[in-house]
């Protein structure tokens, strides 16, 4: 994923397509606020989508989880740079084939996901939750499998399929005691080549976010091997 960009390119992703608020663009009406679309990548929301690493009140929470799982078990140290995976991965979004970040009126529902030396960390309000690294494989170079090891004892395959290289976007696949569900991320280094979907209603919470349209993830990864 170490794409080479031309000179074009890297000032695109430095400066983002930057607009201003009045270029706005009105997705939904309420009574007390709205859902719009910006590219303004002066916006505060760009920085507060990167998930932190686990600060010191959560470190505690995050090392006896860890604990917890290690104990009887056999794990892995893994380097994600060294394989050519971003450390850091946010949610994005579709509305009509294009990609979006979503900047909610409870940012208490964001969360992100980061690669430790021996876990991937969901980081959200309520977290970190952990997934101990029980083994790592590098398919190719688009397609990924980490068999992972939650605190509940549930053994988690975490596929991660490279779908777009230029723009660093990729389909994360969790598959758990026969259930299974996608998730479509971002590498946080290229958060500002994306607009985002404000849900905005001033000083109060809105009452129901804006709901995207569910995406066919098994057409986004068909051809992926």
């Amino acid at each position: 994923m170490k794409t080479k960009f031309t000179i074009i390119g890297i000032l695109l992703s430095l400066i983002g397509f930057s607009q201003t608020e009045n270029d706005k663009k009105i997705l939904q009406k309420y009574e007390y606020g709205e859902v719009y679309i910006t590219h303004d990548t002066s916006r505060k929301e760009y920085s507060w989508f990167i998930p932190e690493n686990p600060k010191e009140e959560s470190l505690y929470f995050y090392k006896q989880y860890y604990q917890e799982i290690v104990n009887g078990n056999s794990f892995i140290k893994y380097n994600s740079t060294k394989k050519n995976l971003p450390v850091k991965w946010n949610p994005l979004f579709k509305i009509d084939e294009k990609y979006y970040l979503y900047a909610p009126s409870d940012w208490m529902s964001s969360y992100g996901y980061i690669f430790s030396d021996s876990t991937i960390i969901k980081q959200y309000s309520d977290g970190p939750d952990v997934y101990a690294l029980l083994s790592a494989k590098k398919i190719s170079n688009k397609k990924y499998e980490f068999k992972t090891l939650t605190t509940n004892n549930i053994t988690t395959k975490i596929s991660i399929f490279i779908i777009d290289d230029q723009n660093h976007i990729a389909v994360w696949k969790f598959v758990s005691n026969k259930e299974t569900h996608y998730e479509l991320m971002v590498d946080v280094d290229y958060l500002k080549r994306f607009p985002i979907v404000v849900c905005d209603c001033g000083d109060t919470k809105c009452l129901m976010e804006y709901h995207f349209k569910l995406i066919n993830f098994e057409k986004l990864i068909k051809n992926i091997q």
